[in-house]
């Protein structure tokens, strides 16, 4: 279950999302600074709000939160990205067709470094995964090394036992034949 800090987050995130949906749909340039300005502040609380999921101790609940953490992460950067757009596209008037080609350029050049980023993301993440698999394999194995290595030492001490016995035997019966 959510704590009462965690769902104020979400509700100032949810609030502040909202707002700057608004303020990018008037479209003015000063909507759109206040618009990054509350992007800022609700990246802040997405902050906060991945702190309160951390700190979560049972590891459903943690893992449901840590969930909704994302879900509220990825709604911030396509706000993000609308933002950012809405800027180049309300800087632009038109009477400068150098300064809108450049403008686009730049656009066209973020979104290919986007492309990449999330490209090696990608990749960072196969490997990751694939490391994980590794170090589950590799711990199964020294579980089962572990069974192997205490099954031989229980065996050694029962040999020794019987060594143990063994050489009483030998001792009584050369005591008996000695006399």
């Amino acid at each position: 279950m959510a704590s009462p800090m965690f769902e104020s987050y979400v509700e100032e995130i949810l609030t502040l999302a909202a707002e700057v949906r608004h303020l990018l749909q008037t479209g003015s340039v000063g909507d759109v600074d206040r618009a990054v300005l509350q992007l800022g502040e609700a990246h802040d609380l997405l902050r906060q709000l991945e702190v309160e999921a951390r700190s979560a101790t049972d590891a459903a609940t943690r893992a449901d939160l840590q969930a909704q953490v994302q879900a509220h992460k990825a709604s911030l950067a396509s706000l993000r990205t609308a933002s950012e757009r809405r800027q180049l596209v309300s800087r632009v008037d038109g009477s400068d067709p150098a300064a809108a080609a450049a403008q686009r350029q730049r656009m066209l050049d973020a979104g290919d470094t986007l492309a990449q980023q999330a490209a090696m993301l990608a990749a960072a993440k196969g490997a990751l995964l694939e490391t994980e698999g590794v170090a589950g394999e590799v711990t199964a194995e020294l579980g089962r090394n572990r069974e192997t290595i205490q099954s031989a030492h229980s065996k050694v001490k029962e040999t020794g036992s019987m060594m143990d016995e063994a050489k009483q035997l030998l001792n009584m019966m050369g005591k008996w034949y000695r006399r």
